[in-house]
């Protein structure tokens, strides 16, 4: 066979799965290379050249530098940067693969010239890796040439051995970088002088050890296992720790360091506190990403949030200045949603996720702080500057000049606000803020996206759902009624009429926001948490109880306080204004105003109890609420301002020009003030004063210019004048008309959670149980949904007992009394809309009234055919759902008054059917006897 005959097949065959040879490594030079049996080894002179290592030329390293500079400006990590460059001085680009065509310049041999080519077809397919250009070797070397053509062939040869040796001298280099990350730990604290100075210096350490999350932190929009980058941040702190591990057990003596046993128990420590911050923050990082992604659904907002512990709980809590920090910004938020008029942003809580465009065609993303976190940290260092954030500890004397926490760093500012912000999400206390959020007041109406639209429509759905959206359609007629209280004179004489639920059906199809945005009605469908869940805070319960021997979150804080004022009572220091045993149990008063409000809330609800005891307790409640109510006017004006828009409606017609100007900076001086009363608790006791009679008086001084503070003198001084003037409209709006006001705990900021030990409540009893209870609250409402829009299709009562019965078990997971409250309130809506009109027990008209579509509110909805119950039907409607346990024997009671179909109701309807029936028998007497004559 001669070179003119040959085909492409025949001269170049490539076997893709072909192994390579034996005594090829890919990390050295080959040995000799065996060529076909019984043929002359290839390559001048009849030996193979050897491919050894080839050293990059001066233009091979401008190449790879050209590629890995824009690489290089995309990443802040100095570790990465240092990587990268050492690549690019060693010629190697960053694919390591991109298979440049071998060399045929100067080859004239058309067959030689035909081998190349395939041979570059080959590697454009599998890529120029070392393997693939052996195997091009390989059969270059087989291949059948003329001997005139064989110098070519060795020149061709020695150009595919070039490109072995700048391949194979890439992959070294990449294996040695490995290799190199690989020995960080002994080279990136390579100076013996730092590894001292981190084992001798806490500071030192912590800041080291921040470091590593810095960059971590500034991409809160990525998860955690991909910001933390195993062979960067990573490895630091890999090697970070096992230098903190080493120093701890002294095992760097032979490098001169001697560490005394107090250093060695230090670090000991330190290394615990180490892994568990590394815990909290990979959690809450990741929590806080999910808020960036552009759809998150409530469970899977909830599955995240069940991985923290009330272990981590208490760690992130009694870190300095976590507490202040979520107090402030939840402060800001609120601010900005005053600003809007009560619409949150979402770039308010999230920033400006920025993404831009580079030259080499890829893309960044990074996210641009918002003014609400500026505004936050501004503040805090403002707090900071007062001697304001503390740290209090058990068992020993907390003056506020033993425990004050100053001059911290940006750095240090920048980590407190990442986990207090993630603590507001874990703890729920953020979404419960969102849940205030109204629509904006201009734009696009109902249909402006809210921030945690999605969670919203679950976490609290009457406004955010079914309210705002129209869902189930007409079956939110339902919940139009209002839910009174007392008995007018059309209830005395059992004038029950659907009319008023009419007009109100027309309104809101008019104008949904006339209803969602009222403050003046209680329309059922204006309850914000209607199945009494949300953060960890809403709804306190078990988890918040005064009583010290009573194990809760609080117990600890109670415990330590008895103890504190049982040596003052020893000491004969007990003010004459209070009893001993209040005296005892003062440090209840401390625990936040809005929890030992939110501690009432179930008593507060039997002021509507048939019950005389339970209403007695109710009583009792309403009596300690006002008292908190007069608290907070007195030492907390800015937090009711805030959290309330009928207070801000009444007092900015109160206001001068210059004051609503200043307002922000009026609020954020208010705060100063609080904080500087707070972190003077012992002091305070040890005076002789109590929480019930401590005032902001002697504390304003902390706002240092004179007219800033007459300025926040002034406004606090009119917040008392509304409550003096109008105290009822605060008694109406958070005691009665609480569930449509405010359905989450009004604010959590001013409790001593970095006191608090969440931890009692068991390892998963904080806020992962809450997240687990919301998730079921959100079951709830999708049964909820199917409830609603299945009302066209009910005849029977026994249909709606089965949907009640479903979202009774959702909620009776969390809390079988709740349950019990949530299905009496939706039974009471679906009563009325059945409900036979009054006139219908008026013999022929109720008749009549049937037959022309309006004799219930269901009618008017859907026509003749949806059913009218009498009061026999309603009342059986309540006994079944007694009888399932789904509601107590008061409500019961309760529910016959509320939709009149008790005894005399049922009396009632009966006497209209014998009356119908009397005087059809008359009639048809009358028919007969008539016959009879004729």
């Amino acid at each position: 066979m001669t070179h003119e005959n040959l085909t492409p097949r025949e001269a170049f065959d490539y076997s893709i799965n072909r192994m390579p040879e034996v005594n090829e490594t890919p990390t050295g030079g080959p040995g000799p290379t065996r060529g076909t049996p019984g043929r002359p080894r290839g390559g001048e002179g009849g030996r193979e050249p050897q491919d050894a290592r080839i050293p990059p030329t001066p233009e091979r390293i401008a190449e790879a530098r050209k590629a890995w500079e824009p690489i290089m400006q995309k990443t802040t990590d100095p570790a990465e940067r240092e990587s990268m460059r050492a690549l690019a001085e060693m010629g190697t680009p960053p694919t390591g693969g991109a298979a440049p065509d071998i060399n045929l310049e100067g080859i004239t041999s058309l067959l030689i010239r035909n081998l190349g080519n395939q041979a570059n077809e080959f590697l454009s397919a599998v890529g120029e890796t070392p393997e693939a250009l052996v195997e091009v070797r390989r059969n270059i070397m087989d291949a059948t040439v003329p001997p005139e053509d064989e110098a070519e062939r060795r020149r061709l040869l020695s150009r595919v051995n070039e490109r072995i040796g700048q391949e194979r001298g890439a992959q070294e280099a990449r294996q040695e970088e490995r290799a190199r990350q690989m020995r960080r730990r002994e080279r990136y604290y390579s100076d013996i002088t730092k590894i001292k100075e981190l084992l001798e210096d806490r500071t030192k350490r912590d800041e080291e050890f921040n470091d590593l999350f810095a960059g971590v932190d500034a991409t809160p929009h990525e998860f955690f296992d991909r910001a933390f980058n195993p062979l960067t941040y990573g490895m630091r702190y890999e090697e970070f720790m096992d230098t903190i591990r080493k120093g701890s057990i002294n095992g760097l003596t032979e490098d001169g360091i001697d560490l005394t046993e107090d250093q060695q128990r230090e670090l000991t420590r330190d290394l615990q506190r180490y892994q568990i911050e590394r815990r909290v923050r990979q959690t809450l990082h990741d929590v806080n990403a999910i808020l960036y992604l552009p759809s998150i659904k409530a469970e899977d907002l909830y599955k995240n949030m069940q991985q923290i512990s009330t272990e981590l709980e208490d760690f992130a809590f009694k870190m300095p200045g976590v507490r202040q920090m979520m107090d402030l910004y939840e402060a800001a938020l609120r601010q900005d949603m005053r600003e809007t008029g009560g619409y949150l942003r979402p770039e308010s809580v999230r920033g400006h996720v920025i993404t831009e465009a580079q030259e080499d065609g890829t893309t960044i993303t990074r996210v641009e702080r918002g003014e609400i976190e500026e505004a936050t940290k501004r503040q805090f260092k403002k707090i900071m500057a007062q001697n304001l954030i503390i740290v209090r500890k058990p068992g020993v004397d907390n003056r506020v000049e033993n425990r004050v926490i100053t001059n911290l760093q940006d750095w240090e500012i920048d980590r407190i606000f990442t986990i207090a912000r993630g603590m507001l999400i874990t703890n729920e206390r953020l979404i419960s803020l969102a849940a205030e959020s109204r629509l904006p007041k201009e734009g696009i109406g109902r249909y402006t996206s809210l921030f945690l639209q999605d969670v919203l429509q679950s976490y609290s759905p009457y406004i955010h759902l079914l309210g705002k959206f129209g869902v189930t359609e007409s079956g939110l007629a339902a919940y139009l009624h209002k839910d009174k209280s007392g008995k007018s004179l059309i209830d005395y004489l059992r004038m029950w009429s659907p009319k008023e639920l009419e007009e109100t059906l027309r309104r809101f199809e008019k104008d949904p926001l006339s209803i969602l945005e009222s403050t003046d009605d209680m329309f059922h469908l204006m309850r914000e948490n209607p199945n009494r869940a949300g953060d960890i805070f809403t709804w306190l319960s078990w988890r918040a109880d005064e009583n010290p021997d009573v194990v809760s979150m609080t117990q600890k804080f109670l415990q330590e306080g008895r103890k504190r004022m049982e040596r003052r009572l020893a000491q004969g220091l007990r003010p004459q204004n209070i009893s001993e045993e209040d005296y005892r149990n003062e440090y209840s008063n401390w625990i936040g105003t809005a929890l030992r409000f939110e501690r009432l809330r179930g008593r507060l609800e039997n002021l509507r109890s048939r019950d005389p005891d339970k209403r007695g307790e109710g009583e009792e409640a309403k009596t300690k609420a006002k008292e908190i109510i007069k608290q907070m006017v007195r030492l907390q004006p800015q937090r009711l301002y805030l959290v309330s828009r009928e207070i801000r409606e009444r007092l900015d017609s109160d206001l001068s020009p210059e004051q609503i100007q200043n307002i922000s900076r009026i609020l954020e001086n208010l705060s100063l003030v609080e904080n500087a009363l707070l972190a003077e608790r012992e002091t305070l006791l040890d005076n002789g004063e109590t929480f019930n009679t401590i005032t902001l008086d002697n504390f304003f001084n902390v706002i240092q210019d004179p007219r800033e503070r007459a300025e926040a003198q002034d406004f606090a001084r009119k917040v008392f004048q509304d409550y003096t003037s109008n105290g009822e409209l605060y008694d109406s709006e958070f005691i009665y008309k609480r569930e449509y006001r405010h359905g989450f705990v009004l604010w959590s900021g001013d409790a001593p959670v970095d006191e608090f030990n969440v931890a009692a409540l068991g390892p998963t009893g904080g806020s992962a149980r809450r997240a687990r209870d919301n998730n079921m609250q959100a079951e709830a409402a999708q049964e909820e949904i199917k409830l609603l829009a299945s009302l066209r299709k009910v005849r029977e009562p026994e249909e709606v007992v089965e949907v009640l019965m479903a979202i009774y078990d959702k909620i009776s997971i969390y809390d079988p009394g709740k349950a019990k409250q949530a299905v009496f309130e939706k039974a009471e809506g679906i009563a009325k809309f059945f409900a036979a009109d009054w006139a219908t027990k008026v013999p022929y008209l109720g008749e009549l009234m049937k037959l022309t579509g309006h004799a219930s509110f269901a009618q008017t909805v859907y026509g003749r055919s949806a059913p009218v119950w009498e009061a026999s039907e309603t009342r059986h409607f309540f006994l079944l759902l007694k009888n399932r346990q789904l509601i107590t024997d008061e409500q019961y009671k309760n529910l016959q008054d509320k939709v009149f179909s008790g005894n005399i109701d049922v009396i009632m309807d009966v006497g209209s059917t014998l009356a119908e029936l009397i005087a059809v028998a008359m009639l048809l007497y009358i028919i007969q006897n008539s016959l009879k004559d004729k």
